[in-house]
Formats: structure tokens, C-alpha cells, sequence
């Protein structure tokens, strides 16, 4: 498959149809269990693959691939917390992982040369939307009169996914880059968020019993999760296709614009989170999405 049409199909898979699933799941009783499931059977899928492939062998890249997949487990359900809050603003902040991941490429492949003075812009426009929105939002809080404010926890899931995927999607193409194989790369990510996903629902006590509880998912809940895992671990394939065929400044700027514009829309629209929004608050999605925009037009 070219890494052309690899893009093509993650940005529908990842920024439409995973997004729409995890926003209906997130939003549901036993939140840490469906999670858990979810990378439950991401395993058993990348374990088909790693066999068929031919096995495994633990090296040292192995085991730093399951250190960074601890990571990116607790940057999902860090998403997920968020994304239960709203989609539309998720979406929105997502914008900062891209740039981190642009950050690192500048930095350490070398790719600093794609920066010019649009980029800097349109991250400003990004940063000072980001800003105002934290500001209102603060003010929204100490109002009784409105419930449209954000809490303070959703900056800081945002925040906390934001840096860990940033450097997690750089791996990506660093590993792509080096040769390691697709089947051994999702198996040691996929194991290593199982991990995190095992200690969280452990250890975590999220929203009250109704998400602590265990037992309570129907057939129905534990298909829709497979579905979920199904489609998680087909935009990482794609995913890894796309970073292992193209630089990180020719992809990210296409993953920006789509996961934000996508993941947007189907809150705005379909969760009907537009009820939410203020005049200002459509000032500053604006802002910031023109920002990421003019990120985009830059390359």
C-alpha cells in the first residue's frame, strides 16, 4: 500500500470513525473496563499479526516499543476523559501534539528548514486561542449562573496526552525509519498500553461505582469495543505506513487540519455540543482553527 493512500484512509478511520466511537464509549458506565477491553483485544489482534509474521525477538528496541506503548495508554485514557467533556474541544487542543511532534522532527531529523515565519504565526494564533479559553473558562467556574465553563481537569488531560503523543508519533517515524517491523511495533505498543490500561482500572477510581463496576457490560458493550479495537489498531497500521513512507512535515500537517476539522464537527453536530458554545467561544474556536490552518498552508 503507497503511504499516500495510507494517509487517506487513517484520517477516516482515526479522525472520523474511531473519534465518533470513542465520544459514545467515553460517555458510558464501566469507562475503565471498556478501556481495558479496548487494549485487550488490540493485543490479540497484534498478536495474530506478530505470529504470522513469524515471532517475536526481545531486544532492547522491543522493550523501549512497550515503554513508550505504557505511555501512549495513559495518553488514551487521558483523551478519553477529555474527549467525554467535549469532542469539539478536544479537537480543538488537540493541535499541540502535532507541534511537539513537528518540534522534535525540526530538532532531531533535521527538518528545521521547514520552519518559516507562517508556522510561527499560525502557532501563536493557536497558543493566544488556547489562552483566552482558559481564561474564560476560569471565570465560567466561579459563576453559578452558567454551566458552559470547562473544568480545570480537562486543560490538564489535554495538556498530558498532548506531550506524551507528541513524543510518542515521533517514535513512530523514528522506528518506521529504522526498520522495525509493523507486526513487532504494534505488538510491543499494544502490550505496553495494556499495561497501563490493566493498572488503570486497577487503581484508578474514575467518576464514582458506576465506572469502577465490573460485570455490568452486555454482549452489545463488549462488541462495540471490539469494533473500537478493531479500527484503533488499523490507524495505527495505516498510521505507520504513512510515517515510514513520508516525513513527519509532509503528514503531520494533513493529521492536524483532519483531526481537528473531523473530530469538530461530529461534536458540534452529532453530539450536539454546539449548545455549549457561547459567542466568544466561536471567536476563539475560530481563532484556533485558522491558526492550525495557517500551519498547514505554510508547507
Amino acid at each position: 500500500m503507497s503511504w499516500q493512500l495510507a494517509v487517506v484512509l487513517r484520517v477516516i478511520v482515526a479522525h472520523g470513525l474511531c473519534q465518533y466511537l470513542i465520544k459514545k464509549t467515553a460517555i458510558k458506565h464501566c469507562r475503565t473496563e471498556r478501556f481495558l477491553w479496548q487494549f485487550f483485544f488490540c493485543v490479540l489482534i497484534a498478536s495474530v499479526f506478530m505470529l504470522i509474521s513469524g515471532g517475536l525477538k526481545v531486544d532492547n528496541t522491543f522493550l523501549l516499543i512497550v515503554v513508550v506503548g505504557f505511555f501512549n495508554g495513559l495518553a488514551a485514557y487521558f483523551s478519553w476523559k477529555a474527549i467525554a467533556i467535549s469532542l469539539s474541544r478536544t479537537s480543538l487542543f488537540t493541535f499541540w501534539d502535532d507541534i511537539i511532534t513537528l518540534g522534535l522532527g525540526y530538532l532531531i531529523l533535521g527538518e528545521v528548514k521547514f520552519l518559516n515565519p507562517g508556522v510561527v504565526v499560525g502557532v501563536l494564533m493557536s497558543l493566544t486561542a488556547v489562552v483566552v479559553f482558559a481564561i474564560i473558562n476560569y471565570r465560567r467556574s466561579s459563576n453559578d449562573s452558567t454551566k458552559n465553563h470547562l473544568p480545570m481537569k480537562f486543560f490538564v488531560f489535554v495538556g498530558m496526552y498532548s506531550v506524551i503523543w507528541g513524543v510518542a508519533v515521533f517514535a513512530m517515524r523514528y522506528w518506521g525509519l529504522s526498520g522495525v517491523s509493523l507486526p513487532v511495533f504494534g505488538f510491543g505498543w499494544y502490550l505496553g498500553a495494556l499495561i497501563s490500561a490493566t493498572l488503570i482500572f486497577l487503581f484508578y477510581k474514575d467518576g464514582g461505582q458506576d465506572q469502577q463496576a465490573v460485570t455490568k457490560l452486555t454482549r452489545r458493550d463488549i462488541t462495540v469495543t471490539l469494533v473500537l479495537a478493531i479500527l484503533v489498531f488499523t490507524a495505527l497500521v495505516l498510521g505507520y505506513i504513512g510515517y515510514r513512507g513520508a516525513p513527519i512535515t509532509v503528514l503531520q500537517p494533513i493529521f492536524l487540519s483532519s483531526e481537528m476539522i473531523i473530530p469538530s464537527l461530529i461534536g458540534l453536530f452529532i453530539f450536539h455540543e454546539r449548545k455549549q458554545f457561547e459567542k466568544v467561544d466561536w471567536v476563539c474556536f475560530g481563532l484556533g482553527l485558522a491558526g492550525a490552518m495557517t500551519v498547514v498552508w505554510s508547507f
